[in-house]
C-alpha cells in the first residue's frame, strides 16, 4: 500500500473504462484507485487472508457502482474456490481488515503464547503444537 500511487501511474496508460480492477491492497479505496488512475473503471476491492493458501480462508470483498453483474461473479468465483467470501459495503472495509485480513496473526500469536507455555512446562514443542493446531480446528 506504501507505493501503491507510484503502482497506479505506472501502469495508468494501460487502463481503461472497459477494463475490470481488483485491488487487494489493505486501505486504498476504489475512489483512490480510480482517481489515482484517472478512469472511473469497474473494480473490486478485496481483503483476502493467508489461509487462503490452504483452501480454509476468508475473503471481505466489495464491488464498485458501475461493475456489472458478470464481470463481479467470475472475480466472486475466483476467490470462494480458495474459501469464504463476505460482501461488504465500501465504508466496511478498513474495518474488516482487522477482522479479516490481519486476524490470522491473532492466532499465530495465540498458538505461539501457548507453545511456549507448554514448552516451559516441559512439554514437547511439537506434540503440543499438534495439540494447539487441533484444539484451533476443532473449535473453528
Amino acid at each position: 500500500p506504501q507505493n501503491y500511487e507510484e503502482v497506479l501511474l505506472g501502469i495508468k496508460s494501460s487502463v481503461t473504462a472497459e477494463k475490470v480492477f481488483v485491488t487487494i491492497a489493505a486501505g486504498i479505496s476504489i475512489s483512490y484507485v480510480t482517481e489515482t488512475l484517472g478512469v472511473n473503471c469497474p473494480a473490486v476491492r478485496v481483503m483476502p487472508n493467508t489461509p487462503l493458501l490452504l483452501g480454509y480462508g476468508a475473503t471481505a470483498m466489495c464491488r464498485s457502482e458501475n461493475i456489472s453483474d458478470e464481470d463481479f461473479n467470475e472475480i466472486y468465483k475466483m476467490f470462494s474456490l480458495s474459501g469464504e467470501v463476505c460482501l461488504f459495503p465500501e465504508s466496511k472495509m478498513n474495518e474488516v481488515i482487522s477482522i479479516n485480513g490481519s486476524s490470522p496473526a491473532y492466532f499465530y500469536l495465540f498458538a505461539l503464547a501457548m507453545k511456549q507455555y507448554a514448552e516451559e512446562a516441559g512439554f514437547d514443542g511439537e506434540t503440543a503444537l499438534k495439540l494447539i493446531a487441533k484444539t484451533m480446528e476443532g473449535s473453528a
